[in-house]
């Protein structure tokens, strides 16, 4: 993931999609770092990946530290419903 989000100017981006790469984080906090952030992001799709009950977490903590999402994909991903 990191290679993945390294040197992008999010800023310029609206929409983002990142679905079906098979992204896994391994512990790493790039996505929900990318979203707390706070870029002009307004729809991000992480759809049919890699991601797991741990990402989901962090991703959710991340959304309170962004104004501008308003559409978040993470569905088909490893994440158990709880």
């Amino acid at each position: 993931t990191q290679a993945l989000l390294s040197g992008v100017d999010f800023s310029r981006y609206k929409v983002l999609s990142l679905c079906g790469n098979n992204l896994r984080t391994n512990g790493r906090t790039d996505i929900p770092d990318l979203i707390a952030a706070n870029p002009a992001l307004v729809v991000l799709n992480l759809g049919g990946n890699m991601l797991n009950d741990e990402d989901a977490v962090l991703i959710a903590q991340s959304l309170g530290r962004n104004t501008h999402l308003r559409k978040l994909n993470v569905g088909n991903n490893h994440i158990r419903e709880r």
